[in-house]
């Protein structure tokens, strides 16, 4: 994936740590989690058979950030359900027929996608309005601020850990890099050159005062995990091992 990116000049941008509301993707998580609740009833071993309805109604759902179905903005067409293409496929081919008016047709979805872009401006704006009258303000971080960070324990019976009983903030941590205003990357003050992760301004609270106590459970390295180069064969034998290249990027 990082060579396909790096080809197609696409920059990376990745969500912060256990701050799924920046990730779109859970937005449609949540609306498919109820319906696969409704379909399997008592036997949720069916669940994967219940996804192509599913998601056939997703997709041709009418959407209010868009002004459109899914299928539309994709397709440039709404999809065809098994009863159209039993009883009416006579209609579908006189009125799909795309050569003599492709260029009205592609003017056409132009104007589709102009308008469901603008549409969703709008709704993002209006969205923004409601969320900044909840919005907690917190001063900006800044490089070499120290600050503590949200846990997130699971509790374990085998290593006689309770979530309960953990802190639910634990530092101090410096930060490292500013992603984004709103995001910041976090290191272990003694360690300031190994970066931890990327966290959400809202898991975040500045220390305030001299603290020197060291973190009650460090938080692990968050990113890519370190490529693996196997060493090459000689004549003797096979490989003598594996070493781990640290150098990936976070």
């Amino acid at each position: 994936m990082q060579k396909v990116c790096y080809t197609l000049d696409i920059k990376e941008s990745f969500t912060p740590l256990y701050h799924a509301s920046a990730n779109m993707v859970e937005r449609k998580n949540r609306d498919l989690k109820p319906r696969l609740a409704i379909l399997v009833g008592d036997d949720h071993t069916t669940w994967a058979e219940k996804l192509p309805a599913i998601r056939f109604a997703m997709n041709t759902s009418w959407c209010e950030t868009t002004g459109q179905t899914a299928a539309y903005l994709t397709f440039g067409r709404e999809l065809r359900t098994l009863d159209d293409i039993t009883h009416d496929l006579t209609s579908i081919v006189e009125t799909e027929n795309f050569v003599p008016q492709i260029t009205p047709y592609l003017e056409k979805m132009s104007r589709s996608w102009q308008d469901a872009r603008s549409i969703n401006e709008r709704q993002q704006d209006r969205q923004k309005v409601y969320a900044d009258a909840h919005k907690r303000e917190v001063a900006p971080f800044a490089v070499g601020d120290r600050v503590w960070v949200n846990t997130h324990t699971l509790s374990s019976a085998d290593k006689g850990i309770t979530t309960k009983f953990h802190p639910k903030r634990d530092g101090p941590y410096e930060i490292l890099r500013v992603v984004s205003p709103v995001s910041f990357q976090v290191c272990n003050p003694t360690e300031s050159n190994i970066p931890l992760g990327i966290y959400h301004m809202s898991a975040l609270t500045p220390v305030e005062g001299q603290v020197n106590e060291k973190p009650v459970v460090e938080i692990k390295r968050r990113g890519r995990p370190p490529k693996k180069k196997t060493l090459p064969s000689n004549n003797n034998g096979p490989s003598s091992g594996r070493v781990q290249d640290h150098g990936g990027s976070v």
